[in-house]
């Protein structure tokens, strides 16, 4: 819910997507949007660092993440390098994985967090 709905369009050539109002309530915690991304093999696309957290905390092998860590949101000024960048991790987001993106640099680490593997 801490991206525009404007993200679809982003995507939308590449990837099938809807933004979490087309799916769920506005105010679901954190841990259902998992539930529902992990049952659904969905990639949640978020701001939020509180998923990162639950992941490390949960040990969970999967929904993978993808964190875009910037102050610009806006997906007509930074769409095209982030579709690029999760484009680029594609494999380990199918893996599961957490991806934090950063405008320039992105850093991945592979769930399940602690497994040896991150």
């Amino acid at each position: 819910m801490n991206l525009s709905p404007e993200w679809e369009q982003v995507f939308a050539e590449s990837y099938e997507i809807q933004h979490w109002s087309r799916i769920g309530e506005a105010s679901a915690p954190d841990e259902a949007i998992l539930q529902w991304a992990k049952r659904a093999g969905a990639v949640i696309l978020t701001n939020d660092l509180d998923f990162g957290a639950i992941l490390a905390a949960s040990h969970l092998d999967s929904p993978s993440v993808f964190q875009v860590r910037s102050l610009i949101l806006d997906p007509l000024v930074i769409g095209s390098q982030v579709l690029a960048c999760f484009k680029q991790f594609e494999a380990d987001l199918t893996a599961g994985a957490l991806v934090s993106y950063e405008l320039q640099k992105a850093r991945v680490r592979r769930l399940p967090f602690g497994g040896g593997n991150d």
